[in-house]
């Protein structure tokens, strides 16, 4: 009778397994609900099949299928048992990098979905020259620059050991000017006059080197600045 409850096989033309177990009393609601028409479910996107699956209508797609990330998000039944309409994401991996993508955004897109780009390191830069006192204490700039902005400034051997050698002559002077004045006057007892002259060219030759240490300092944090641009 038509209006049993018995369950029987109904199976549509478009595809083998286009075939879904019904009632005949659902199936009869349904074509008197929809001018005598009987919808297959595979084909109204209610039911996967091999025609609406992701592996039927985009195979290159199912290539990327990461078994082991959507098997963790639940999804065991593989590229085939996905619909390709779907709203949910997938995981999909190539050359390596695994990423998740939206279904029906990547089935509806032209070519394969592209993975997001690596994300920017980031490199800590200590400025050592940049040092600065701070109620007595030195505080130290950190600058962090995108690694692909760092460059390292070429190497330059040959000034720097000169600039080094300046200044190693001119402290050596200072301070052989400062153990000349004290040693001279333990052993001749040098008069207040000749001391005070003493003292004066010292501190003279020191004035005269913390200018120019300064005035290199000025420049080498111009320098640095410059590069970090």
């Amino acid at each position: 009778m038509t209006t049993s409850n018995v369950n029987v096989w109904f199976k549509c033309d478009v595809g083998p397994d286009h075939r879904w177990l019904m009632s005949l009393r659902s199936s009869l609601e349904e074509v008197n609900s929809k001018d005598s028409l009987l919808m297959c479910p595979c084909c109204e996107g209610k039911k996967v099949s091999a025609t609406n699956s992701l592996e039927g209508r985009r195979p290159d797609l199912a290539g990327m299928w990461c078994y082991e990330k959507n098997e963790e998000a639940g999804l065991r039944g593989g590229p085939g048992g996905v619909m390709a309409e779907s709203e949910g994401r997938i995981w999909v991996e190539k050359e390596g990098r695994v990423w998740e993508v939206d279904v029906r955004e990547a089935v509806q897109a032209e070519g394969l979905p592209l993975p997001p780009p690596l994300p920017k390191k980031e490199v800590e830069v200590v400025l050592v020259e940049e040092k600065e006192d701070v109620g007595g204490e030195e505080k130290e700039e950190v600058v962090l620059v995108p690694a692909a902005l760092h460059e390292e400034p070429p190497v330059q051997e040959k000034p720097v050991l000169e600039e080094e050698q300046k200044w190693k002559k001119k402290f050596t002077k200072v301070v052989g000017a400062l153990k000349f004045a004290s040693g001279f006057k333990a052993i001749m007892g040098l008069g207040f006059g000749k001391k005070k002259k003493k003292k004066a060219e010292v501190v003279e030759i020191v004035e005269e080197v913390e200018v120019e240490v300064t005035a290199d300092a000025k420049q080498r944090r111009e320098n640095k600045a410059s590069i970090l641009t």
